[in-house]
């Protein structure tokens, strides 16, 4: 029996045991959420319990639960490695035969000690050979394949969403902070009502004049 977790030909659950794509994936978990929590402390402060509050928050949150679901997914899915015991197909079998004892096959991997298909490579962190390998990301802690590539561009969409989504919320506060601001100077109505200051009087005794608030 193979173990639980890991990237060998017996691992029942894909995961990268590799120190630093974990890290990694821990920092993207980590970003994620601190941006959800300080991007709804400032929705809540700004619009409190409105509709349109709960609108932005709701998005908010989804963008951002899709994104952390497609990173899980890509990290935890296996990739297009290479089983082991892969041979060519029947139709192109007698090609790919070489006639050294050490290479069963022309094109073979000498680390995998298996058949490597066409447009396949090795990937050194995973250790094994993965069909149509694009590159190891550490942000997914995982080597990006033919298997799990749509799932690689689906984080990297969600995560320029919601960046695009939070920059926008943060644009609109801050010109509308800068508008009251700019207004309460002018005297404009703001938006809400000023205390008007007390108005001072000034009386005449006995040839001196004082002030009474």
């Amino acid at each position: 029996m193979g173990s639980l977790l890991g990237t060998s030909h017996n691992s029942r659950i894909w995961l990268s045991t590799n120190c630093g794509g974990l890290t990694m994936a821990m920092v993207t978990w980590f970003l994620v959420i601190y941006a959800c929590v300080v991007m709804s402390k400032m929705i809540y402060h700004w619009q409190g319990n409105t509709i349109i509050g709960m609108l932005l928050e709701g998005t908010l949150l989804c963008i951002a639960g899709l994104a952390l679901l497609s990173h899980s997914r890509a990290m935890l899915t296996n990739p297009g490695a290479i089983p082991s015991g892969a041979r060519p197909l029947p139709d192109h079998e007698h090609v790919e035969r070489s006639s050294d004892p050490d290479r069963p096959y022309k094109s073979w991997c000498f680390r995998c000690k298996n058949y490597k298909p066409p447009r396949s490579h090795h990937d050194s962190c995973t250790g094994r050979c993965v069909c149509k390998m694009d590159h190891f990301c550490p942000w997914v802690n995982n080597c990006v394949g033919v298997a799990n590539h749509k799932l690689f561009i689906l984080f990297v969409f969600y995560i320029f969403l919601l960046g695009s989504f939070s920059l926008c919320l943060i644009t609109v506060r801050a010109t509308s902070c800068m508008n009251e601001k700019n207004a309460v100077r002018s005297g404009a109505d703001p938006g809400f009502a000023a205390t008007p200051a007390p108005r001072r009087r000034r009386r005449r005794a006995a040839g001196d004049s004082y002030i009474i608030n």
